[in-house]
């Protein structure tokens, strides 16, 4: 059951991220305010800590809340792909692609509609990144729907593999505003991923337990994150190991295949047709061992970074201690 500190920042933030930007952080300063002057420090400090939205993921997020079916429809097709992708169904995945450029160019127009006006170039862009993000990755899904974006997301992988994992970045955007982030006090709590503050090195001496238990399970998250990761490039190992089966495979067959060629006159072109059928299976396979690797080494990555951030993650709890 959410406590009443947990409700208390769920109104806040979905509050600040479906009103008006330029209202953002006056209205956050009245927010966090209130929740101290009731006593709820835990909340005052959480609420303090939301981040302004982007001009993106604030159109992302009304347009979320205006149109909650059509946010729907990212997750829908993302699921319809992960599908086609264990199948190995490519003409379902080629015809996925088409529908994931109709759609996200359809929402992108009604993103514009709900404003009002057309964004920048730029904003659109990194909406049209946010929604193929939304696609490949339920957790941006999950933001998307619940129109509580901060920053724009973005998808540098293959949809035919689209999954959670380190091909997925947020964006920097050029059109964050300036005062992204409220002020920190000296000694004061800093902000950490996903808006939420920790006590840094000189907190408050009677800040609420409720704290510390964010470190802890900022430790445990950290702990999954690296499990899962080690979990996925087990998977994509073993996932690289049968494509170069494959390949192999494939190799034998186009050998065969020519030997049928050169023994079997009279029925030429046939053999021929096998040889061409193969050879595109193999150019296919070995598109698939290529992305399989760069993915290998991009959760390589992710799982060092996941290394670091439970080191932080525990150095922090020990400071805290």
């Amino acid at each position: 059951m959410a406590s009443r500190t947990e409700d208390r920042v769920a109104a806040a933030r979905a509050e600040l991220y479906a009103g008006d930007p330029a209202g953002f952080t006056g209205r956050r300063t009245e927010l966090a305010r209130e929740a101290r002057a009731d006593g709820d420090r835990a909340a005052a400090t959480a609420i303090g800590g939301l981040r302004k939205p982007s001009a993106a993921a604030s159109l992302v997020n009304r347009w979320a809340r205006a149109e909650p079916e059509a946010a729907q429809q990212l997750r829908d097709l993302g699921q319809q792909f992960r599908r086609a992708a264990t199948s190995l169904d490519a003409d379902t995945l080629r015809d996925l692609a088409t529908q994931r450029r109709q759609l996200v160019d359809a929402l992108v127009r009604q993103v514009a509609q709900v404003h009002g006006s057309a964004p920048s170039e730029a904003v659109r862009q990194e909406v049209v990144g946010t929604f193929n993000a939304a696609i490949a990755d339920d957790a941006v899904a999950d933001l998307v729907e619940q129109g509580v974006l901060e920053r724009a997301a973005e998808w540098s992988g293959s949809f035919a593999d689209a999954a959670p994992g380190p091909n997925l970045t947020l964006v920097h955007s050029v059109s964050a505003p300036a005062e992204d982030a409220p002020p920190r006090r000296p000694g004061g709590a800093r902000t950490t991923i996903g808006g939420r503050r920790a006590p840094g090195r000189t907190a408050e001496p009677d800040a609420p337990d409720a704290l510390r238990r964010d470190d802890g399970a900022a430790a445990a998250s950290a702990r999954a994150t690296l499990d899962e990761e080690r979990r996925r490039r087990k998977e994509e190992a073993a996932q690289a190991r049968r494509r170069r089966e494959e390949q192999a495979a494939a190799r034998v067959a186009v050998v065969e295949a020519d030997r049928a060629v050169r023994a079997a006159t009279t029925a030429h072109r046939d053999r021929k047709a096998a040889v061409t059928m193969a050879r595109k299976r193999l150019a296919e396979v070995q598109r698939d061992v290529d992305e399989a690797e760069r993915a290998f080494a991009a959760a390589q990555d992710a799982l060092d970074r996941a290394q670091r951030e439970l080191r932080e993650a525990r150095d922090l709890a020990d400071r805290l201690r």
